[in-house]
C-alpha cells in the first residue's frame, strides 16, 4: 500500500472523464418530463379557451396561433432530442480511474464521509484499523447513522499463510524491523484489538473479520460507492472503479464468495476495558487473553499481548 505525501483533492488528482450530460438518465428523465408536461398544458389550453369565439378576438386570434407555435415547438424538441439520444453513439463510462500514490489517503478519507457499508480485504489490516476505521466511526457517530465493515485478513493461526505474507514484504524497508511470520500474526491480532477497541462506544458501528485460508497480494476497499484496488508497495498508483463501471459489481461478487470461504468473527470488547489503548495496563491482561479465545485465536503469550499493546498505537508502516 502507499499512503503517503501531501493529499490534494480527489476531483483535481483522479483522471477522469468529461461528464456528458445529454447521457445523464436523471437530464434525460426531467427532460422529456418537462416538455411533455408543457406541451400537454397547451394542448389543453389551445382546445378550451382558445377553440371558441376566435373569429369575432383578434387577440383570441393571435393567442391561438402562438399556442399553435408552441405546440409545435415542443413536439419538435422532443423529437430532436429523441434523435440525439437513439441516433448518436453514447460514451462508454471510463472504466476506471487512476489514483495517484500520493492522493489515495484522500480518496479513502473521500469515501468515508457518507459510507454505510465498508469491505476490506487487507492482509494484516493494520491500515484500515489505524486509519480508515476510526474515520469510519466518528462519521457514523456524527451522522448518527450505522455501519457495517467486514474485515478480509488472514488467518492468524496458520503458519504458513503467515509466513507467505512475511516473504511477500521481506524487501520492503519497515520502521519497526523485518517481518517474520510471528510479527504477521501480532499484526493481525493488533488489528484485531484495535478495531475492538475503536467499536466499544459506538454500538450501531458492527465490524466483522473473516479469517481468511488463502493468500492474496492487492487489496480492496470496497463501499457502495466505489471499489479501491491498491498494490503494497510504496510509491505504486491505484485504481478506483465506480458503480457505473463494468468492473465495480465483479470486485463485489469476488469479495462476497471469498466471505464465505472465511472463519468470521466480531471483535467486542466489554467495559472493564478503557477505550484509549494508552491506559491498558498489565491488570488488563487477562480479559485480552479472554478476549482472543472468544475469537477463536490460539491464546497469544504475555509477552506477545504486551507487544500487542505496545503496537496499537504505533504509527502504521505506509505512511
Amino acid at each position: 500500500m502507499s499512503y503517503h505525501g501531501p493529499v490534494r483533492p480527489l476531483a483535481q488528482s483522479v483522471r477522469t472523464a468529461r461528464v456528458d450530460l445529454s447521457r445523464s438518465a436523471f437530464v434525460r428523465r426531467w427532460y422529456f418530463l418537462s416538455l411533455g408536461l408543457a406541451g400537454a398544458g397547451l394542448i389543453l389550453l389551445r382546445f378550451t379557451a382558445l377553440s371558441t369565439g376566435t373569429a369575432d378576438s383578434p387577440i383570441l386570434q393571435s393567442l391561438s396561433g402562438i399556442a399553435d407555435n408552441l405546440i409545435a415547438a415542443v413536439l419538435t424538441s422532443i423529437i430532436v432530442g429523441a434523435a440525439y439520444i437513439y441516433l448518436f453513439p453514447q460514451n462508454a463510462a471510463p472504466a476506471y480511474e487512476v489514483v495517484p500514490s500520493r492522493d489515495i489517503a484522500r480518496a479513502i478519507a473521500d469515501m468515508t464521509d457518507n459510507a454505510r457499508e465498508w469491505s476490506v480485504r487487507s492482509r494484516g489490516a493494520n491500515y484500515f484499523t489505524s486509519v480508515t476505521l476510526p474515520a469510519l466511526v466518528a462519521s457514523a457517530l456524527d451522522r448518527g447513522a450505522s455501519i457495517r465493515m467486514r474485515v478480509q485478513c488472514l488467518d492468524p493461526d496458520q503458519p504458513h499463510l503467515l509466513a507467505a505474507y512475511a516473504e511477500s514484504m521481506s524487501d520492503i524497508r519497515s520502521r519497526v524491523g523485518t517481518w517474520s511470520a510471528s510479527r504477521a500474526r501480532l499484526e493481525v491480532c493488533a488489528s484485531l484489538l484495535r478495531a475492538a477497541l475503536h467499536v466499544k462506544d459506538a454500538p450501531r458501528v458492527r465490524v466483522e473479520f473473516g479469517f481468511s485460508p488463502s493468500i492474496w497480494v492487492m487489496s480492496l476497499d470496497l463501499t457502495d460507492q466505489a471499489a479501491l484496488v491498491t498494490g503494497q508497495n510504496k510509491g505504486e498508483d491505484a485504481l478506483l472503479f465506480r458503480t457505473e463501471s463494468q468492473f465495480f459489481k465483479p470486485h463485489g461478487d469476488d469479495f462476497d464468495i471469498s466471505w464465505k470461504a472465511c472463519r468470521v468473527v466480531s471483535p467486542r470488547l466489554g467495559q472493564a476495558i478503557p477505550a484509549d489503548a494508552r491506559k491498558l495496563t498489565e491488570q488488563h491482561l487477562v480479559i485480552l487473553e479472554e478476549f482472543y479465545e472468544a475469537l477463536g485465536v490460539t491464546r497469544p503469550s504475555r509477552e506477545e499481548l504486551r507487544e500487542i499493546v505496545r503496537t496499537l498505537n504505533r504509527e502504521h508502516d505506509y505512511a
